[in-house]
């Protein structure tokens, strides 16, 4: 294969990578277990962001604010949270 530019590393990897996916791969309801498990914890990641955007970056950023006014405006219109 190294006439490809296909290393022995990189073929070992995707073995390894093959054989991990087989492991798991008739083991559909852990998948669902552990999506079930990351999706819970979102709320609580959204609010302990929240509160540190509020708390600390918004205070650090404060200081751009006569200093460098297209930064700060640009660090306020990326806080804001668009639904599309």
């Amino acid at each position: 294969m190294s006439d490809y530019g296909v290393t022995d590393k990189q073929i070992t990897d995707l073995k390894n990578s093959f054989d991990q996916f087989l492991t798991i791969q008739g083991q559909p309801r852990q998948y669902r277990i552990v999506s079930k498990q990351a999706t819970l914890t979102l709320s609580e990641l959204f609010d302990q962001t929240t509160n540190l955007l509020n708390t600390k970056m918004d205070k650090v950023f404060k200081r751009f604010k006569n200093a460098d006014t297209i930064f700060f405006n640009g660090y306020q219109a990326a806080r804001l949270i668009v639904n599309i």
